[in-house]
């Protein structure tokens, strides 16, 4: 299933119960939605992952008696309730229904001020592939899929982000799906280029060397310079670590359609909408695609008196749509 689904369930059981919007983490708050074809808080939410282990027992008796035995074979260990910390936290499962998000990578950032809390593990983006994850993600996916729809799901993968700003001020706090689009706005390979011009320039690398060094340093993704060395002679094995803040400009809750106290699902606006003649034209067509949305994840159609249809215009990436539901 995809983002529909979890914007959904989370934004529904939040109206329900206000409270919830700060009392609970982000993980809680995301295992309101199933089915995850990997969960990273195993330890948190271990009662889930027995939850989604019935599944795989029931499709696949040979890997054990137990749900434990189910567990382990999903997982690849009998040590899965150790949270990894990789990226990401939680992976959809994904089930080719076409629908927006759907078998997703999901990442939970979770702040007690406005500003979206600082990205260690991984740098942003709108799509990842499977094969730059840790074995643990991907192999638990890749089963789950296998096991579960009788084949792998694609390659590559949306990433959305699970954003909660204001955390300690209620009045003032914000819950966000927001597609990976809204922080990806330059492609991470020229990011990089960038990245090394800058510390090139500061080091006082000679111009006329910069341009062949920097040919060979874009060549590395963020995975390939986070690994860890081995030094010669060395009692330590260092390890760069590439890490990542959210200007202002590309944070979705210092944008003023983002009001306190709601819960948002922030789209990328499909092509299709983009080229609407009126706004009048584009709302009515806007409702159209988020039904089709939610026939395609098997959800009741949202109604325009429970949740608001925005745009935002980002200032770095184009129109967004914001589906909102106070609370």
């Amino acid at each position: 299933m995809g983002a529909f689904r979890l914007f959904v369930s989370v934004a529904s059981a939040v109206a329900s119960k206000p409270e919830l919007l700060t009392d609970r983490s982000l993980e809680e708050l995301a295992s309101l939605y199933e089915p995850y074809a990997y969960i990273g808080s195993r330890h948190t939410l271990r009662e889930g992952v027995f939850r989604d282990a019935v599944r795989i027992a029931q499709c696949a008796q040979e890997r054990g008696d137990t749900l434990e035995d189910a567990v382990a074979w999903w997982y690849g260990t009998r040590k899965w309730r150790i949270d990894s910390g990789a990226f990401p936290d939680f992976v959809m499962a994904w089930e080719g229904t076409g629908a927006v998000g759907d078998g997703a990578l999901v990442e939970l950032k979770d702040s007690r001020s406005g500003a979206i809390a600082s990205f260690n593990s991984t740098l942003p983006s709108s799509h990842k592939k499977l094969e730059a994850l840790t074995e643990l993600v991907k192999d638990a996916v890749r089963r789950y899929e296998a096991c579960l729809q009788g084949r792998e799901g694609p390659e590559e993968r949306e990433c959305f982000y699970l954003v909660r700003t204001h955390r300690a001020k209620p009045q003032l706090c914000r819950l966000s799906l927001v597609q990976g689009s809204f922080f990806e706005t330059l492609p991470t390979s020229e990011l990089l280029t960038s990245l090394w011009e800058q510390v090139l320039e500061q080091a006082k690398v000679p111009p006329k060397l910069r341009g062949a060094i920097i040919s060979y340093l874009s060549q590395l993704g963020r995975e390939d310079i986070a690994q860890t060395r081995q030094i010669a002679r060395a009692s330590i094995k260092p390890r760069l670590r590439i890490m990542s803040e959210i200007v202002r400009k590309g944070n979705p809750h210092a944008y003023p359609e983002l009001t306190p106290r709601s819960i948002n699902l922030t789209l990328k606006l499909p092509e299709e909408l983009v080229q609407c003649p009126t706004e009048q034209d584009r709302a009515q067509r806007s409702w159209a695609w988020i039904e089709d949305q939610c026939q395609k994840e098997s959800i009741a159609p949202l109604q325009a008196s429970e949740f608001a249809l925005k745009l935002v215009q980002h200032r770095r990436n184009g129109l967004h749509l914001v589906l909102q539901k106070a609370v």
